[in-house]
C-alpha cells in the first residue's frame, strides 16, 4: 500500500512546474517533509490544464511522477490512484504505486515505480515485422483484458498507449480509467470492451483474432459462446467507425495534436507539431511558396507544388477556383481541400498509409469560401503504373500490399473516387494513398458496393485488358 497525504489537507490551486535554464523542471518538494527528496528528470506527457507526467528520482529509486493540475486535479489524483489499487488488488502486472500525497504547492502526486526499458504496445505493435511478433504482442492483451474483465474491472480509456513492455512482460497503466464491478463483466459488456481495444488494430490483420480469442476466454475463465465471434464483428465495425468519425473532428479542432486558426479571412489547421517560421509564413501568404516552385500539375481545378522549406519537403496543393459560376457553387461547402484533410486522418486513424497532413488553409470571406490549400510532407514513392505484367513474381509483395489496400477499403465502406494508378506510390511494401478529395465513407453498405464497383473497375483500367498483371489483380481484388 503506498504512503497516503491526509485526507484533511487541502489541495491548492496547482501550478505547472517551473523549468530551469537546461528545459527540466527543478526538485519537487513533497508536503511530508519526512520523506526522501523528489527530483523530476524529463518531462514524458503533459496534458495541459490537467497532468504532467515525469521520469525522476524519489531519493535513489526511480520512478514515473503524474502531477495533477486545474480545478478537478483532486478528483483525477484521487480516481486515478483507485483504479492502480484495483489494478494491483485484481493480481494484472501494473507498475507499483509507491505514493500518493501532496507537494508544497498544493498539488496532488502520485509516485510508480519506474519499469525498466519500457514501451508502450502502440511502438510495439508498429515495429512488428511479422504475425508471429503480431500474435505475441495481441495474445498478451487479449489476456490481461481477460483477467481484467474476470475480476470485474472495465477499462473505459482502451487504448496501446496504456500498456507497457518491459522485460518481456505487458503492464497495464493509467488506473484513471479503470472501474470496478463487484462480479465477473457479462458477455455483451466483455464483447463491447474488446471491441474498443481490437477497433484500433488494422483491419487487415482481423485474421489475427482467432488464434488470440481462446486465450481471452482462458483469462477470462470462462469458455466462450460458440458465437462470440461472430457477434463480435458487428461490434467491432462499429467502434472502428467511431473510432475514424472522433479523430476527424479531433483533427478540426485545437487539441496537443492540432491548432486551428480562424478569423474572418482564412481558416487555418496545421499540426502542433509541425509549427515553424516556413508554417506561419505560408499561412500568411501561400501564394508565394506556390510560385516559381516546381509543378507536379498545373491545372485549371488545382496546381500542385514542390517546396523546399527549412521545415523539411512540402507538396502543397492550391485548389482553385476557375470562375464566377465555379465560385458561386463552392462557396458555401466544405473546400476540397478541408475534405483531403478531414480523410487523410480518416485513413490514418484506420492504419492507411497517406502522406503526412501538416496543414490546411481556406481563404475566406466569412462563411464564404474562395481558394484553399493543403500541405503535406512530400512522399518519395513509385507510382503503380509503373508495376510491370511482365514481371509478376518479383513484385508480389508489392501488389500484395495494393490488393491488401483495396480489401481494407471493401471491409471500412470507403472508396477512394479516383483510382488512377498515379494516386498510389509505393514505397517498399507500403502503399500511399493520395489525392483525397473525392474519398468517401459510406454508411449504407448496399450504396458503398455499387460506388466500389466503379472504383475496383477505374483501377483495372491503368492497365490494358490483356495485360496479365490487370489480369492478377481481377482474380485477387474483392
Amino acid at each position: 500500500m503506498p504512503a497516503a497525504a491526509s485526507d484533511t489537507q487541502r489541495c491548492g490551486p496547482p501550478r505547472r512546474a517551473d523549468f530551469t535554464d537546461t528545459g527540466l523542471p527543478q526538485p519537487l518538494q513533497l508536503a511530508d517533509t519526512g520523506l526522501p527528496p523528489l527530483q523530476a528528470n524529463t518531462l514524458l506527457r503533459q496534458l495541459p490544464g490537467r497532468r504532467e507526467v515525469f521520469a525522476g528520482h524519489w531519493g535513489e529509486q526511480a520512478v514515473v511522477i503524474k502531477r495533477f493540475c486545474g480545478r478537478r486535479a483532486r478528483r483525477y489524483w484521487q480516481r486515478e490512484q483507485q483504479g492502480c489499487l484495483a489494478l494491483q488488488r485484481a493480481g494484472l502486472a501494473t507498475p507499483q504505486l509507491c505514493y500518493s500525497g501532496l507537494l508544497v504547492d498544493g498539488s496532488p502526486v502520485l509516485l510508480f515505480e519506474h519499469l525498466p526499458q519500457p514501451q508502450s504496445a502502440l511502438a510495439c505493435w508498429q515495429q512488428a515485422t511479422s504475425d508471429s511478433e503480431r500474435l505475441a504482442l495481441l495474445g498478451q492483451l487479449i489476456s490481461l483484458i481477460g483477467q481484467g474483465h474476470h475480476q470485474g474491472l472495465l477499462q473505459t480509456d482502451l487504448h496501446l498507449e496504456n500498456f507497457l513492455l518491459s522485460n518481456g512482460r505487458l503492464y497495464a497503466i493509467d488506473g484513471d480509467g479503470i472501474r470496478q464491478r463487484r462480479a465477473p463483466l457479462r458477455e455483451r459488456l466483455c464483447r463491447d470492451n474488446l471491441a474498443l481495444l481490437l477497433a484500433q488494430l488494422p483491419c487487415r490483420h482481423d485474421g489475427l483474432l482467432a488464434e488470440v480469442l481462446p486465450l481471452y476466454g482462458l483469462a477470462r475463465q470462462q469458455p466462450l459462446a460458440a458465437d462470440f465471434a461472430a457477434q463480435l464483428r458487428p461490434l467491432l465495425d462499429r467502434a472502428r467507425r467511431r473510432r475514424r468519425q472522433a479523430y476527424v473532428k479531433k483533427a478540426s479542432r485545437s487539441c496537443s495534436e492540432f491548432v486551428r486558426q480562424q478569423r474572418f479571412s482564412q481558416l487555418a489547421l496545421y499540426r502542433r507539431d509541425a509549427e515553424s517560421a516556413a508554417l506561419q509564413a505560408f499561412l500568411h501568404d501561400p501564394d508565394a511558396f506556390v510560385q516559381g516552385a516546381p509543378l507536379y500539375k498545373d491545372g485549371n481545378s488545382a496546381t500542385v507544388a514542390w517546396v523546399t522549406t527549412a521545415a523539411g519537403d512540402w507538396v502543397i496543393k492550391r485548389y482553385n477556383i476557375k470562375g464566377f459560376w465555379h465560385g458561386l457553387s463552392r462557396g458555401l461547402r466544405p473546400s476540397r481541400a478541408l475534405i483531403s484533410w478531414r480523410n487523410a486522418h480518416r485513413l490514418v486513424s484506420s492504419g492507411i498509409a497517406t502522406p503526412q497532413a501538416i496543414a490546411l488553409l481556406e481563404k475566406r470571406f466569412g462563411l464564404w469560401r474562395r481558394s484553399s490549400y493543403y500541405v503535406t510532407a512530400r512522399c518519395d514513392g513509385e507510382s503503380a503504373a509503373q508495376l510491370d505484367g511482365t514481371q509478376l513474381p518479383q513484385q508480389q509483395s508489392r501488389i500484395t500490399s495494393l490488393v491488401d489496400l483495396f480489401r481494407q477499403f471493401h471491409q471500412l465502406g470507403i472508396r477512394h473516387g479516383d483510382c488512377k494508378a498515379s494516386n498510389f506510390l509505393l514505397q517498399g511494401n507500403t502503399v500511399q494513398v493520395i489525392d483525397l478529395d473525392a474519398l468517401t465513407e459510406y454508411r449504407w453498405r448496399w450504396l458503398f458496393l455499387r460506388r466500389y464497383a466503379a472504383d475496383r473497375q477505374r483501377f483495372l483500367r491503368n492497365w490494358p485488358v490483356e495485360s496479365p498483371l490487370r489480369r492478377h489483380f481481377d482474380r485477387l481484388l474483392p
